[in-house]
């Protein structure tokens, strides 16, 4: 009896302790910025105008299978017929093209009405089905709401003054040069999936897309800022900044969701094989990432999103979705702060080895 009360105490503990739970980050922490951007703010369409700026929306069989692949395109252009028809050029913007089963569920709910446009085939101008678009894009933007999301950078307190003058987040590749156009080419002429199989193979980027169009942001705080301590200076890892010497930030950033791909990493995994070849076909649900901050590694889920939010473009409207901002002067800062989070996910990589998503 004794044993077995032992064993039910030890199998509680495990549970309890394998639960995921957000952690906050450490009021010892410093913040440096903050803002009054909100997850349940409402978004607008001129919130949205970028997307509509920077994407070629098209309905093309052809678009759609370089984007997401010709299984997934050629089922969801058969998700959308008769009057959903009208919507179907949505479908190559990311946020909605890899979400497109609950689009397609959306689109048929109590939570959308398609104006009568949607029925006026040749009767209703160019111009009025654009607008109904673009109504329906907002729409489901608010279905899909806000998350509150984060990204670490490594940067000198001039950097941060520039992404605050810029506002806006921009991504690795135009940080290097490339023009926005120019990462809006490499996007519509590559694909959806080769840009995102070419950021998680990240070793492989250069020869896949030359230059980097995504931006990673993360659900959780500890995962970005593990990842940005790598990127501190090695003399400065443990040392605090003088002079030009790099700082971890941390944005904390209320983005609408629709902004993001809805693919785990280990969806995007999947794709990798056509690129990469057949010895890339296999992908563990779980990888340990090993940084100066977690030294002996911790273990990230390729299985939920909040491990890896992916995004295309850049993040804009910065003052407008700021929530705070974080510094942590050292690598030694981060890996204390970070340390109850490592701990949690290594006792849920224990308790769900198949990963916390899986089916």
């Amino acid at each position: 009896n004794s044993f077995c009360t032992l064993l039910a105490m030890s199998s509680a503990s495990k549970s309890a302790a394998a639960e995921y739970r957000p952690l906050e980050v450490p009021a010892t922490v410093p913040i440096v910025a903050t803002g009054t951007a909100s997850e349940k703010s409402p978004i607008t369409g001129d919130e949205l105008e970028w997307c509509f700026r920077r994407c070629t929306f098209s309905a093309e069989e052809a678009d759609l299978s370089r984007h997401y692949g010709s299984d997934d395109a050629e089922a969801m252009l058969a998700a959308l017929t008769g009057v959903l028809e009208l919507y179907r050029p949505l479908l190559s913007w990311p946020g909605v093209g890899t979400r497109w089963r609950e689009f397609a569920a959306f689109l048929q709910s109590s939570a959308f009405a398609p104006a009568s446009v949607a029925n006026g085939g040749c009767e209703a101008t160019a111009a009025q089905q654009e607008a109904e678009r673009r109504r329906c894009f907002v729409a489901f933007a608010n279905h899909l709401g806000r998350v509150a999301t984060y990204r670490a950078l490594a940067l000198d307190a001039e950097g941060a003054r520039a992404i605050d003058a810029a506002d806006e987040i921009f991504p690795t590749g135009q940080l290097r040069g490339a023009t926005p156009a120019e990462l809006d080419a490499i996007i519509r002429g590559k694909g959806v999936r080769q840009v995102l199989v070419a950021r998680l193979f990240i070793a492989h980027l250069r020869r896949l897309l030359g230059v980097d169009p995504s931006i990673s942001l993360h659900d959780d705080w500890q995962t970005t800022a593990v990842i940005a301590s790598g990127y501190l200076a090695p003399a400065a890892a443990n040392a605090p900044p003088v002079g030009g010497a790099r700082s971890v930030y941390l944005y904390r950033v209320a983005v609408p969701v629709i902004e993001s791909c809805g693919w785990s990493l280990q969806r995007v995994a999947k794709e990798a094989p056509e690129f990469l070849g057949p010895r890339y076909a296999d992908h563990a649900p779980w990888f340990n990432f090993k940084a100066p901050a977690a030294p002996d590694g911790v273990w990230f889920d390729a299985t939920v999103q909040r491990t890896e939010r992916y995004g295309l473009y850049t993040v804009p409207h910065l003052r407008q979705r700021l929530m705070a901002v974080w510094r942590f002067d050292t690598a030694d800062a981060v890996r204390e702060a970070v340390a109850p989070f490592v701990e949690m996910q290594n006792a849920l990589h224990d308790a769900h080895p198949n990963g916390e998503g899986a089916a």
